[in-house]
């Protein structure tokens, strides 16, 4: 009895033996195949590539449409900033207050003032070629279009003594004393005044027009 029990001890060590000396066969080709469906899976599919290229076009198209319409707003910001006669020479209360005074002796209007004034030394030259100076008073705030319509279409506009002052700049000019006997309307939205340095008749040395029609006709006349 004792035989036979030591016998199957015997035969399941071996069994034992032999499972722990089998080696498990793995074909190659299964590998390949496994690492390819892993590849394939790792792969974005057709409409994943698809929602992808339409998200970069959205985002691209945001980007423009967004840089157009700050360009947009900033061109007609600036547009509705910038005057007419931005690009002409301007007075200042000051400029005009010196310019037209009368000195001791009774004589009107200084030539040499703007060659001491910065900005404006340029002047000289013209206004010593030209007689007569022409200065329109405008509100930046409510332009008169016909009028500048008018002014723009000169062809000698830039050769004529022709400056220009905006009231809105200027809200101390109706107070200044130097200036009360030109009788300026400060009800006016705008007015042309002509200085003439040597008047056939002192009395039209200075002529000052504030409505439109007036201007319009003077201006037409230059």
């Amino acid at each position: 009895m004792a035989r036979v029990q030591k016998t199957n001890q015997t035969s399941q060590k071996s069994k034992s033996a032999a499972k722990k000396g089998q080696k498990t066969n793995v074909n190659p080709k299964s590998r390949q195949e496994l690492a390819k469906t892993n590849a394939k899976s790792n792969e974005p599919s057709k409409n994943e590539i698809m929602f992808f290229r339409i998200g970069i076009i959205v985002i691209v198209l945001t980007v423009i449409i967004g840089t157009v319409i700050v360009l947009m707003q900033y061109f007609m910001t600036r547009t509705e900033d910038e005057l007419p006669f931005d690009d002409y020479l301007h007075l200042t209360t000051e400029n005009l207050a010196i310019f037209v005074g009368e000195d001791d002796l009774g004589t009107f209007g200084d030539r040499d003032y703007y060659l001491n004034v910065e900005g404006l030394e340029d002047l000289h030259q013209k206004i010593n070629a030209n007689d007569i100076l022409y200065v329109y008073f405008y509100r930046g705030s409510d332009i008169d279009q016909e009028v500048v319509d008018a002014i723009l279409a000169l062809d000698n506009l830039d050769e004529l003594t022709f400056l220009f002052i905006n009231l809105d700049d200027n809200p101390n000019l109706f107070d200044d004393g130097r200036l009360a006997f030109l009788s300026l309307n400060s009800e006016a939205k705008h007015m042309l005044l002509t200085f003439d340095y040597y008047p056939e008749n002192p009395e039209d040395r200075f002529v000052v027009w504030s409505d439109t029609r007036n201007i319009l006709i003077d201006i037409n006349k230059l």
